[in-house]
C-alpha cells in the first residue's frame, strides 16, 4: 500500500535523527572530545599594588577568557562539522543499501510475464484499497442523489428533444 506524505516525512525525520545520533555516538567512541582545558598560568612572584599593573592584569585575564571562549566556539564548530560529516556518510551508506535492495527486488521479480502479472495484481490491490477508503452514502442520501440525477437527465432530454424537433422542422422547411 502506498505511503502518505506524512508517513514518508515522519520516516525521513526518524532516519535523520537516527543518523545524527549514530554520528554523535561514533564520535564519542572515537574519543574525539573537543573540550580542552589549559593549565592556569603560574602566579606572579611579586605583585605591586600599582593600579596600572592591576588594570593590565585584568585586561590580560579578559583577553585570555576571550581566547578561551573563541577556542571553545571553534571546537564546538569542529565537533558539529564532524557530526554533520558522519551523518552524511551514514546517509550515503543508507542510500547505497536502499539502492542495492531495489536492484535485488528487481532481480527477484523474475521474467517479464511474471512482472506484468505482478503489475496487474498490484493495480487491482490498489483499486480495492481505494474502494475501502471511499465513504459510501447512506440510504436516504443515495435516493436523493439518484432522484436529482434522474430529474436532471429528463430535463436535459426534453430540452435536447425540443431543439432537435425545432431544427428538424426548420431544415425540412428550407429543403
Amino acid at each position: 500500500m502506498a505511503k502518505t506524505r506524512a508517513q514518508r516525512k515522519a520516516e525521513r525525520r526518524a532516519r535523520e535523527e537516527r543518523l545524527r545520533r549514530e554520528a554523535e555516538r561514533s564520535l564519542q567512541r572515537e574519543g574525539q572530545e573537543t573540550a580542552v582545558e589549559e593549565p592556569e598560568a603560574g602566579a606572579p612572584a611579586l605583585v605591586e599594588p600599582d593600579e596600572r599593573a592591576v588594570a593590565e592584569r585584568a585586561e590580560e585575564l579578559e583577553r585570555q577568557q576571550q581566547a578561551e571562549q573563541e577556542r571553545q566556539r571553534q571546537a564546538e564548530e569542529a565537533r558539529q562539522a564532524q557530526v554533520e560529516e558522519r551523518r552524511r556518510e551514514l546517509e550515503e551508506r543508507d542510500a547505497e543499501r536502499t539502492g542495492r535492495q531495489k536492484v535485488e527486488r528487481a532481480k527477484e521479480a523474475g521474467a517479464p510475464e511474471e512482472r506484468q502479472r505482478n503489475l496487474v495484481f498490484r493495480f487491482l490491490a490498489s483499486c480495492w484499497a481505494e474502494l475501502k477508503r471511499v465513504q459510501w452514502p447512506d440510504r436516504p442520501t443515495l435516493f436523493q442523489a439518484t432522484g436529482v440525477t434522474i430529474v436532471f437527465v429528463l430535463i436535459a432530454g426534453a430540452y435536447l428533444g425540443a431543439l432537435d424537433a425545432l431544427f428538424n422542422f426548420l431544415v425540412k422547411r428550407i429543403i
